[in-house]
């Protein structure tokens, strides 16, 4: 008799095995796909976090090269104006402007020494 109670239980403890087999697979799925989801938001807020940096860099260049040629009344040579240019380009690809293209301007207007 229970030779045969076992053999009655065996399909019920299988089906329990593979339910619970199966409920810990989809856990770990489902927990990677958010692990996943996490890092990608995580890696959007550094390639934003660096953008922001880059073009506050740019623009600080932008400045520089503003005070240095404008304000301090100097000739601009060809290669710092194909400089400018190329800063000016990335910066402004970068979501730079109002200030920023204003110095620019009034760079690419200097005279080429």
């Amino acid at each position: 008799m229970p030779e045969n109670l076992i053999w009655q239980l065996l399909p019920q403890i299988a089906m329990l095995c593979i339910t619970g087999v199966a409920g810990w697979l989809g856990g770990k799925i489902r927990g990677s796909k958010e692990e996943r989801e996490r890092r990608e938001i995580q890696q959007q807020e550094e390639r934003d976090m660096n953008r922001r940096i880059f073009r506050l860099l740019l623009r600080y260049r932008l400045k520089d090269l503003h005070e240095y040629y404008v304000l301090g009344e100097r000739t601009c040579p060809v290669e710092v104006k194909q400089g400018i240019q190329e800063v000016y380009e990335l910066y402004h690809a970068l979501g730079g402007n109002g200030q920023g293209t204003h110095m620019y301007k009034e760079l690419m207007e200097l005279h080429v020494a």
